[in-house]
């Protein structure tokens, strides 16, 4: 698998970056989601949801820092990207503030988990949505 093309050395000390060794699906699933056929999370209904719509990367940016804004997230946040041959991280939460262009537009889509029951994603149809499950998967 290959790095992140923003992930430097510098950043991933700075940030505690480590690799996982994880699958996108299986991670939702734990939290209580589902992934649609076309990619998207299917969110169930005892979900907490918002959605911004976005024209670019930059302004996809702006959503998610709006997003987190609203919606703290734990210490270490986990990054996957559509792409399966891009390594998914799981690194602390500031990266998301100060590299949030470079972690959305690393590829099409994004998504960033964490506990309790948290995702935030970034499709490229125009959304970056959070969701909370407020029922643990069974």
């Amino acid at each position: 698998m290959k790095k992140a093309r923003f992930l430097t050395p510098e950043i991933e000390d700075r940030y505690r970056i480590s690799c996982i060794n994880e699958d996108l699906e299986e991670s939702l699933r734990h939290q209580g989601f589902e992934v649609n056929s076309w990619g998207t999370v299917e969110a169930p209904a005892a979900t907490e949801m918002q959605v911004l719509h976005f024209q670019d990367n930059l302004n996809a940016a702006s959503c998610l820092a709006a997003l987190l804004q609203e919606h703290p997230t734990a210490p270490r946040v986990k990054i996957f990207w559509a792409n399966l041959n891009t390594q998914p991280i799981e690194a602390n939460k500031e990266i998301l503030t100060d590299y949030a262009a470079d972690v959305l537009a690393e590829d099409w889509d994004c998504w960033i988990l964490w506990d309790p029951l948290s995702v935030i994603e970034k499709y490229h149809e125009g959304h970056v949505r959070f969701m909370k499950n407020q029922v643990p998967s069974t």
